[in-house]
């Protein structure tokens, strides 16, 4: 009995699983990580985008940035469906 095996007692009650599709797997995970990263950038640059403000700095750069990695992440998930 392999663990990745379904165990007899849901053979024997005839359950039906529907299997799961590899390269839907592989998407799905894929658009996870990529999600997962962009929101990493997201965090990065409003500390930076707060550092710079109370520098006095322009923080416009950062702000568009923030606006770019936003729209991405939109994408990421209208695609995804």
């Amino acid at each position: 009995f392999s663990k990745y095996q379904l165990s007899r007692g849901w053979e024997d009650s005839n359950v039906q699983i529907e299997q799961a599709d590899p390269l839907t797997i592989a998407t799905d995970a894929l658009i996870h990580l990529r999600r997962r990263s962009l929101e990493k950038m997201v965090e990065d640059n409003q500390r930076i985008l707060k550092a710079a403000s109370h520098r006095g700095e322009n923080i416009i750069p950062f702000l568009e940035r923030h606006q770019q990695l936003v729209e991405k992440i939109k994408e990421l998930e209208t695609s995804q469906k």
